[in-house]
């Protein structure tokens, strides 16, 4: 059944009618009332971050309230398809043969409840040697590298989910010829340079620990979230909080989760977070499997202790044996590569101005006939000393301010120009490095060369900033600049 407007789909709740799709105008009367009662029937909503720039010289992205531009999906199939079952069976070799029947009778039984059979539960995982290992051996405190440019260790979440986040990402049937699930240690992930849910919730979780431990933090507690998520489907988040919080909508007591791919820190208390699903929490103790009616996470409560909404795969009666970790416990981290950053500040810059030259040529010219590209490159270079700020703000030093960061640059000799009845715009990119061909697509995707004024110029900054182990975070700011245009 195919619902439109915010009374209809009140009524055919009410009715408990079979709903499909529901269709609301934005902003309705009792939204968050409705999407609860829809969350709570299964009924497919969910709303997507939509990534902006962290600046846009063209408008102000801070000026409006929400701190996150949002896209609201509602996605049914008609008819509605089951959620296909996952009989990607982990080897049977590497736990011993109790371990790994107990595993399989635990999911069984939880396979057998029409509420739990479709979430994300796991309780063994195949490693790098395709053997088949307990998920919570990977989880053990483990020591951060040192901060950007200092002494210190990494001792702040903010610092440590940074790091993470600039570790690329890859999809393990990429990185493993096929093979859809391999759960890799820090060490390897930290070796490969690339991994995906799994690997930098892990890394993420392993560095939270050890940060709170080593400040005193005991009131926290840390978990990995297996969950589903749009639009990625399932996947592997963090969730830290007070070990008293059970409650998401406690504003005194906030729960948070964390993408660490991502780097992105969300409130559970939020409907609006990417995050749809929870299917069971893993701790170094345990695996609680998410028996609650609800799955949505700001309707659940996460008291693991509540055997009625958490099913605890170690018990009384089969209890955790001694368990030891498949981790190292002291990571050796090789120190960041100022030169090598510089080598690739340069190449950066050099091909995306070149490409920038081709792509009009290419696409403006097609159009205008004849073009041309011409280059502030006293602009650029002045650009590229305020690229730091960005990186500082991502990292937790700073935080950055529009107005501000706009004001630094009206201060700068070379750049003055610009603000003087131009039409500017552009905005930075940043990306881990992980080859030239990924960085030209996403400067491409701007658009920004399609700018066919006669008048226009173009600026290119690239800032690229080495951290341990060859991880690279890189800054594009591309801007295009023209004289305004006097409309009647």
């Amino acid at each position: 059944m195919i619902v439109y407007g915010r009374r209809s789909v009140i009524e055919a709740i009410n009715s408990d009618l079979e709903i499909q799709k529901a269709f609301i105008k934005k902003n309705a009367v009792n939204m968050e009332k409705i999407i609860s009662k829809l969350n709570k029937k299964n009924i497919p909503i969910s709303f997507v971050p939509i990534e902006k720039p962290i600046f846009s010289m063209a408008y102000d992205s801070q000026a409006g309230e929400e701190p996150e531009t949002k896209l609201r999906l509602m996605i049914a199939t008609e008819p509605a398809l089951e959620v296909p079952i996952d009989d990607e069976t982990p080897p049977s070799f590497g736990e011993d043969a109790k371990m790994v029947r107990n595993a399989k009778s635990y999911l069984d039984r939880l396979r057998k409840s029409s509420r739990t059979k479709n979430r994300n539960v796991k309780v063994l995982a195949q490693n790098i040697d395709q053997e088949s290992l307990l998920i919570l051996r990977y989880l053990l405190p483990q020591k951060p590298p040192k901060k950007y440019g200092g002494q210190k260790t990494i001792n702040t979440i903010a610092e440590a989910l940074r790091y993470v986040s600039l570790i690329p990402f890859i999809d393990d049937w990429q990185a493993f010829q096929g093979e859809t699930e391999v759960w890799c240690t820090s060490e390897e992930f930290l070796e490969l340079r690339a991994g995906d849910w799994e690997e930098h919730a892990v890394l993420l979780m392993n560095y939270m620990m050890y940060i709170d431990a080593k400040a005193g933090n005991t009131q926290f507690e840390h978990f990995l979230v297996l969950g589903r998520a749009i639009p990625e489907g399932e996947t592997v988040y963090v969730l830290r909080k007070k070990k008293t919080s059970t409650d998401p909508k406690d504003l005194e007591n906030p729960i948070y989760v964390y993408d660490a791919s991502s780097g992105k820190e969300y409130d559970l208390a939020d409907p609006s977070i990417p995050l749809i699903s929870i299917g069971s929490l893993v701790s170094t103790e345990n695996i609680y499997a998410n028996v609650q009616p609800f799955e949505v996470p700001n309707l659940m409560t996460f008291d693991v202790e509540n055997h009625k909404q958490w099913r605890a795969f170690f018990t009384k009666k089969y209890p955790k044996p001694e368990v030891t970790t498949c981790q190292e416990a002291e990571i050796e981290y090789s120190a960041p590569d100022p030169e090598k950053a510089e080598l690739l500040e340069r190449e950066i810059l050099e091909t995306v101005q070149n490409d920038l030259r081709t792509w009009r040529e290419n696409e403006v010219g097609a159009r205008r006939g004849t073009v041309s590209t011409r280059l502030l490159r006293n602009v650029g270079n002045a650009l590229k000393g305020t690229l730091e700020d960005f990186e500082k703000a991502l990292r937790g030093e700073e935080e950055f301010n529009e107005d501000v960061y706009r004001g630094k640059l009206r201060e700068i000799s070379n750049l003055q120009g610009l603000f003087h009845n131009k039409s500017l715009h552009g905005f930075p990119i940043n990306c881990p490095f992980t080859d030239m061909k990924s960085i030209l697509a996403k400067v491409r995707d701007t658009n920004i060369h399609h700018n066919e004024a006669k008048d226009v110029k173009f600026a290119c900054a690239v800032k690229v900033f080495p951290y341990p182990n060859e991880i690279f975070s890189v800054w594009v700011f591309l801007l295009s600049e023209c004289e305004k245009q006097n409309t009647v």
